[in-house]
């Protein structure tokens, strides 16, 4: 059951190691849930709060199972943002 696996919860929880000492792009649909969105906002500003670089890019168009589709903006968002990176 879900209860049963709570307190492994905390060990998958990537919070647990910052800073992680990497530039990080966290990526979300336009259309996805406003749940995902605030947790992925929150998951940025205490990332940045610990001292990582960490940018939000909100995929014009795109909802949350779009990242699976090649044919999708996304894909080529993840290229753009991938190159960035790399260059940091």
């Amino acid at each position: 059951s879900l209860d049963s696996g709570a307190p492994r919860f905390g060990e998958t929880n990537p919070a647990r190691l910052r800073p992680l000492d990497v530039p990080q792009t966290l990526m979300i649909g336009e259309h996805d849930s406003q749940w995902r969105l605030k947790m992925t906002e929150r998951y940025a500003e205490q990332s940045i709060a610990a001292g990582d670089f960490t940018k939000v890019v909100v995929v014009p168009g795109a909802n949350h199972m779009d990242v699976a589709d090649a044919r999708s903006g996304f894909a080529e968002t993840v290229g753009n943002e991938a190159r960035e990176l790399l260059k940091r």
